[in-house]
Formats: C-alpha cells, structure tokens, sequence
C-alpha cells in the first residue's frame, strides 16, 4: 500500500474518504445558483460566440470583395458597418439563446440545486450531493479547467464541468489549500 493510501477510512453522513496524517483535505460545501450556472453556460461557450462573431464579419467581407467592382468599393466601409452591426446583433441573439438554455437545464435538474459537499485531496475530488449520490473524480481523469475570478471549473468532459465558486471555501487558507493540491496533481487545470 502506497504512503498516500495508507490512513484510517472514516465514514460519515455516507461520505468514504481516507485521512492521512500527511495529507490535507479540503472540506467545502454550498449550493449552486443560477447566476453560477449562467456564468459557468456563458464562459463554455465563450470561444464559439467570439468563433461565430468573427466569422460573420470575415464572410461578409469575402462577399464583398469577390463580388467587388469599382463603384462597390467606395462603400465598403459602409458595408463593413453594416456587417459588424448584423453579426453582433446575431452573437447577442445566440447569448440570450444560450441564457435561456442554461435556465432551462438548471430549473430541470434537481440535484444542482441541492447542498453539494466536496472532499478535495490528492487523490481526487469528491462530490457528495445527497446521501445517495456520491461522484469521486481522480485528477487524471481531468480533462482542464480554469480559474475564474469567482469561481472554478473542472471539466470531467467536453461540455460538463464541476462548478465550485470561490464563496464556498469557509477561508482563503482553504483557498491556497486547494491551488496547492491542483498545482501537485494536475497542469489541465489553469490556475491565476
């Protein structure tokens, strides 16, 4: 049995994890809001509205241009004005969009608006968020994540991550406390 196994298994509340005399757990809890859930939709997909704005923009201008003539070019940056306005107003659409998704999935599931219980060592996170229902994540199962200013997101997959805001930690020890385990278990997760 490796040093970081060996420990006492405690069991409480239906949470297993192990306790080491070396090693330090995280212990946060708290509920997701749905501004948090609107935060984390938005950042998601971040890069494809910003994809999709500069996309619109450049297609109309390859438009213009292909289809140039003398006379055309004298109100191309009318044209341009015009392109950057539509493709805007049609990025400000697909951000409500994606608002309106993000509440709907949010108001759907049960369990993102109950008290979520985290263990977080250096084996992995574990999610506790009813008395029947437990996820644990080992670190090399993270595919990336980030830090934002009042939150984290660990991604388990492509569109899935695990939500902690900042407010859950009870101090800004714990705060370090858990840079510090992610800096020694994984570089996926970009920390500031």
């Amino acid at each position: 049995m490796s040093n970081k196994m060996k420990g006492v298994m405690i069991i409480s509340g239906g949470f297993y994890h192990m306790m080491d005399s070396e090693q330090n757990d995280v212990y946060i809890k708290g509920t997701i809001t749905y501004e948090d859930f609107k935060k984390y939709n938005l950042y998601h997909t971040k890069k494809g509205r910003s994809g999709f704005f500069i996309f619109g923009v450049l297609f109309s201008l390859f438009l213009v241009l292909y289809n140039i003539d003398e006379l055309l070019f004298l109100i191309l940056p009318l044209f341009m004005i015009f392109s950057i306005i539509v493709t805007g107003l049609a990025t400000l659409i697909i951000t409500t969009a994606v608002r309106i998704r993000a509440r709907r999935e949010f108001n759907s599931d049960p369990f993102i608006k109950s008290e979520i219980r985290y263990i977080i060592n250096e084996n992995g996170i574990t999610q506790q968020i009813s008395k029947r229902v437990n996820n644990y994540l080992e670190w090399d199962y993270i595919l990336k994540g980030y830090e934002l200013d009042d939150m984290f997101l660990i991604y388990v997959s492509k569109n899935k991550a695990i939500i902690i805001p900042k407010r859950f930690f009870a101090s800004n020890d714990d705060l370090h406390a858990l840079k510090k385990i992610i800096s020694r278990n994984t570089n996926r997760i970009k920390l500031k």
